[in-house]
């Protein structure tokens, strides 16, 4: 799910 892979992309840009 595109909805997912966003949520795993935002996650890593917070946790840089």
């Amino acid at each position: 799910c595109i909805y997912s892979v966003s949520r795993l992309y935002l996650n890593q840009v917070l946790l840089d």
